[in-house]
């Protein structure tokens, strides 16, 4: 319900009910004009716990996401909008950052709290389907990928916050 009030206010009609399609208005590039497509909401879970990060796949029907369910440290799961079950990948103390169009996840392992809203961890890379991940940075709190593959990445140096774009390019 909250979800479908929320949209009803950016959108250009609203959902008669939270369960209904709902029209969504995105800008179409640079001349303005807008495009209207249906947009349905369905629930994924129904687990109580923290959702932190959720990222759609590039199949747009897959949900990856992590979350720490009934007092259990984060983990990752995947969600495909067909099946009412999420699958654990087995990889406790990760939280998903960014997927690639090519099927590559970026996570946060061993993300801890570093005050507020800052979250800071080892930046790895791993398949979709799960597999060992590969660590690239430690001490990143957000990354998504830049031109040519390579990680945008933003982390603390020296007491400063920056955004690096490849990695070691401010």
């Amino acid at each position: 319900r909250e979800m479908s009030f929320a949209l009803s206010l950016v959108t250009e009609r609203a959902a008669p009910r939270p369960d209904a399609a709902v029209a969504v208005s995105a800008e179409a590039g640079a001349s303005g004009a807008s495009i209207s497509r249906a947009a349905s909401l369905h629930r994924l879970t129904y687990r109580e716990g923290i959702i932190y990060d959720a990222r759609f796949a590039p199949d747009g029907q897959s949900v990856y996401y992590g979350a720490a369910w009934e007092g259990r440290p984060v983990e990752l799961f995947w969600a495909h909008s067909g099946n009412p079950e999420s699958r654990a990948l087995g990889y406790p103390n990760a939280e998903i950052l960014a997927i690639a169009s090519t099927g590559e996840m970026a996570v946060s392992l061993k993300r801890h709290n570093k005050g507020g809203f800052i979250r800071s961890g080892m930046l790895a890379r791993m398949p979709l389907g799960g597999g060992a991940p590969r660590a690239v940075q430690d001490g990143v709190h957000e990354a998504d990928w830049g031109p040519g593959r390579q990680f945008a990445i933003i982390r603390e140096t020296g007491g400063m916050t920056r955004v690096e774009c490849p990695i070691g390019k401010v």
